[in-house]
């Protein structure tokens, strides 16, 4: 199932982005881009969740889902 299944929400955190998308974020801008990424391939609103570079917890839902 998981995202395959098309969720409402997906909650990943930095290390689960990096299974889902194949590459591990290096700043927050690439951990948004994956979670639109995500948005876009499998409708799920996303929540990333994790700390880059002091930036510790920070949500992807409002710019995937409005763009």
């Amino acid at each position: 199932a998981g995202v395959r299944s098309h969720p409402d929400l997906i909650k990943p955190n930095l290390a689960e982005l990096e299974e889902l998308t194949g590459s591990r974020p290096a700043s927050k801008e690439d951990a948004l881009q994956a979670a639109r990424k995500l948005h876009e391939d499998h409708g799920s609103q996303v929540i990333v969740t994790g700390e880059l570079h002091g930036d510790k917890t920070f949500t992807a839902t409002d710019v995937a889902l409005s763009e």
